[in-house]
């Protein structure tokens, strides 16, 4: 019997999420990301950072003058399977992103 053998790859950065201060504070102390939920959001419901590569401590800092009273920066060391990344940053990524729009969201639009 042969097996198929896998490697999971996996990348680490630093990344910063701008919350209302008390917020920031009740993910750190219970180590774990406040998740946002509702129908206002990105990408959906979850945590949502920016990474080092983009300037992101600025990023956040910015984004929470614009959507805070209080903002506060929360610091994090994430490590994520490659996979399960959506990296805005990666030009290929990108340019499927691109492809996928082009092809679905017209589609979507002639169903409207």
């Amino acid at each position: 019997m042969s097996y198929g053998v896998f490697k999971l790859t996996t990348q680490k950065f630093q990344a910063y999420h701008c919350n209302e201060a008390h917020t920031v504070q009740w993910a750190l102390k219970l180590k774990k990301p406040y998740k946002s939920v509702g129908d206002s959001h990105w990408l959906g419901d979850g945590s949502y950072f920016f990474d080092e590569s983009s300037n992101g401590k600025k990023h956040a800092e910015n984004w929470g003058k614009n959507h805070k009273n209080n903002p506060s920066i929360m610091i994090a060391d994430i490590v994520v399977e490659s996979s399960r990344l959506l990296d805005l940053t990666n030009p290929d990524m990108m340019d499927t992103i691109t492809k996928l729009q082009e092809k679905y969201g017209r589609a979507l639009l002639d169903e409207a």
